[in-house]
């Protein structure tokens, strides 16, 4: 049986190396890593020191208001940044994007962590309790809020859907929209990942589960595989059947597959990592 052939035809990416896919890219073929001490909150009480932050994120580079996001989690920015990215990599733009049988599939684990702690800071604060959690706490963390932004802000009329399989969860995603344009229930998928777990609530959990390093080096190789899982799950790619010439630019074919475990460094091999 013959299959519709998909290819990518533009990119975005917002990474700890860079505020573009290019950026990213270019960190990455150079060996620059995006780990540094953690600044998003106060990390002083805590064994873990560092994490691959996104760094001086700007929506105005992407052409955004304050306004235009002021009622999104930090994923659902990241996000919306990086499709706009790839949409205009693309040659598409709004009005353009909306005639298409277009959608979204998006991965995502945790949602708006970020929200989720400072509505449980309200919550429990005897100076303000369940009365003061803000309004919007509820659509803002809810994992799809990224995927529903997007297909919100682009005016598309396909499907809007969010897997979350974990680590996976970006990898999974491309799949499905490979999948979903194949069989032809969409024409263009806007696809990738997106997370933005480094807040007190999120480091101290996976802290907990001992899957953070409490190693005080930033720039280290041991810490690299993990700046590029993030890079690449980031990106966000628009797809489409193989019908016109520009999309050739990229690539003309897709592979999908997902690993269900990976193998960590044992505290002694990571210590004979470091500088």
């Amino acid at each position: 049986m013959n299959r519709r052939r998909v290819v990518i035809t533009g990119m975005g990416a917002v990474s700890p190396v860079g505020a573009t896919a290019e950026e990213s890219w270019d960190a990455v073929k150079n060996g620059r890593s995006g780990i540094d001490r953690i600044t998003l909150f106060d990390a002083t009480d805590y064994p873990v020191k560092i994490a691959a932050e996104v760094k001086n994120f700007d929506i105005t580079r992407y052409g955004l208001e304050k306004r235009d996001v002021r009622k999104m989690a930090r994923f659902t920015q990241f996000l919306l940044c990086a499709s706009i990215q790839a949409v205009n990599d693309s040659g598409y733009n709004k009005d353009s994007l909306k005639n298409e049988k277009a959608g979204v599939m998006v991965g995502n684990c945790i949602g708006g962590l970020d929200v989720i702690e400072a509505g449980y800071q309200k919550y429990f604060d005897p100076k303000a309790g369940p009365s003061r959690i803000p309004p919007l706490t509820t659509p803002m963390m809810i994992i799809n809020e990224a995927a529903a932004n997007v297909s919100m802000y682009y005016n598309l009329k396909g499907l809007s859907w969010t897997l979350g399989t974990a680590c996976a969860s970006g990898t999974d995603a491309l799949g499905a929209a490979l999948d979903l344009i194949r069989s032809g229930r969409l024409d263009v998928c806007i696809s990738g990942g997106t997370e933005a777990a480094i807040d007190g609530f999120g480091v101290a959990s996976f802290t907990a589960l001992q899957a953070l390093s409490s190693l005080t080096k930033t720039a280290t190789d041991l810490f690299w595989a993990k700046v590029l899982q993030y890079s690449c799950l980031r990106n966000l790619n628009t797809q489409k059947n193989a019908g016109q010439k520009s999309m050739q630019k990229l690539q003309d074919s897709a592979h999908h597959v997902t690993l269900t475990t990976l193998q960590p460094l044992s505290r002694t091999e990571a210590v004979q990592h470091l500088p």
